[in-house]
């Protein structure tokens, strides 16, 4: 089963050398390819953590989870439940964590959505670090995903005037081709809500205090990467 997971990520990175060219976009992200320095994770045995580039975020007593019930660090996730969490039931293990007023997430969310264009299965994670209307397209986000359009409302999101109001992401999710009136009553809903929490107890487990971070395997990047980084962890 391992070797046949090596196979499909493998072959994901041979799609007529497309994400070679894809690979090449990112250059204008500014990114500078250092050696990273991963640690291990206290209370993850077998799992690591590294700060690659730059990043958003706060820490310390001031972290906050606006609308998740929660005025202080969120409890870490049982180490069993990360996988699970993580990555579903998917051999695919490339989990992002992001939130959309974070400019380093953009970038590095727009291009990964091009690999995912090429076949590769990207898990997405709202991490809603900067306030109330990171949580409100936190929700949208995800119920998007809820309708297999997280992607479309994403770019549909980041093309016109932002307005922080679920009717606003109503709007937004028609214009994407969505079901908008199922998707603003799907963002009062208990399963969004769980989803949000179940990722911010899985970052909170490994350490993520900041956006963008990625997770490949049991691996986690705090900050901007470069996508040939990505692919090789990818490949393992």
């Amino acid at each position: 089963m391992a070797e046949a997971g090596k196979r499909s990520r493998r072959g994901v990175f041979a799609l007529g050398g497309g994400l070679a060219a894809i690979a090449a976009g990112w250059q204008w992200l500014g990114v500078r390819r250092e050696d990273l320095d991963f640690r291990a994770i206290e209370g993850a045995p077998g799992w690591e953590v590294a700060i690659a580039g730059s990043f958003t975020g706060v820490s310390g007593d001031a972290l906050l989870f606006f609308g998740l019930n929660a005025e202080a660090r969120p409890s870490p996730l049982a180490q069993d439940d990360l996988e699970p969490v993580l990555y579903g039931d998917s051999v695919s293990q490339l989990a992002v964590f992001s939130d959309f007023f974070c400019p380093y997430c953009r970038g590095l969310t727009l291009h990964l959505m091009q690999w995912e264009r090429q076949g590769l299965r990207v898990h997405w994670h709202e991490l809603p670090r900067l306030g109330p209307a990171s949580v409100v397209v936190a929700r949208a986000s995800v119920a998007a995903d809820f309708q297999g359009g997280y992607a479309p409302f994403y770019q549909r999101l980041m093309r016109g005037t932002f307005r922080p109001t679920a009717r606003h992401m109503r709007a937004v999710a028609e214009t994407a081709g969505l079901d908008g009136k199922r998707l603003q009553a799907d963002m009062e809903s208990e399963a969004v809500a769980r989803r949000l929490e179940q990722s911010a107890a899985a970052a909170a487990r490994l350490g993520l205090f900041a956006t963008p971070a990625l997770v490949v395997g049991k691996r986690a990047i705090i900050g901007e990467v470069e996508p040939d980084l990505i692919e090789t962890l990818l490949s393992r």
